[in-house]
């Protein structure tokens, strides 16, 4: 016999106990109700029957009870640390699916055809009850604004601060205070009506 023919046979050998080993560890986990493990893990990671992925999960979990058994048989782990060994295994393997899924689901967009006008999904501000009081509110305080006070607000708005604001105006910070200082006793004032 060469040495390639011993190690075709080397080879078929180990392939022959390799699905031994998985078979035994499909016997195991349909013995002794082994699969409550799985299920014990789903619902760790809080998945339902509800879940759309429920059925996806239990497979993989069954798959990732028969790798792990057959790592720890080869490793030579007792039967005490074999079902933690197992445990752990399906759990990481379970939640690196739902962090794959989770991955994916973020990245799936929507095809939109042509006629779609993107902006219509968003809601108008100006079309809600609370845009119009936000707006009628708005108009209130402007009327009462000097127009400094109002440029103050703008530019503030815009997410100026006090020395860029000071800065654009030409004044002084001490004047963007009083600005400042006399819109917030003209809101307080307006918030009281």
């Amino acid at each position: 016999m060469t040495i390639q023919d011993q190690a075709n046979q080397a080879q078929a050998n180990q392939v022959q106990t390799d699905d031994h080993l998985i078979n035994e560890a499909f016997q195991f986990l349909k013995a002794d109700n082994h699969e409550q493990l799985i299920f014990g893990v789903l619902k760790r990671l809080h998945v339902t029957k509800a879940s759309p992925h429920y059925d996806d999960l239990t497979q993989e979990g069954q798959i990732a009870f028969v790798e792990k058994y057959c790592q720890a048989k080869k490793a030579g782990k007792q039967a005490k640390a074999l079902m933690v060994y197992i445990y752990q295994g399906v759990y990481w393997k379970l939640l690196d699916y739902l962090r794959k899924q989770a991955s994916i689901n973020q990245h799936v967009q929507p095809v939109a055809s042509e006629d779609d006008d993107p902006l219509a999904a968003l809601a108008d501000p100006n079309h809600t009850v609370q845009g119009y009081e936000t707006n009628a509110f708005a108009s209130q305080l402007r009327e009462v604004l000097t127009p400094n006070e109002d440029q103050y607000l703008s530019l503030a708005m815009l997410g100026y601060n006090l020395t860029e604001i000071a800065a654009h105006c030409g004044v002084s910070r001490q004047t963007v205070y009083k600005w400042r200082n006399r819109l917030r006793q003209k809101l307080a004032s307006l918030n009281q009506n």
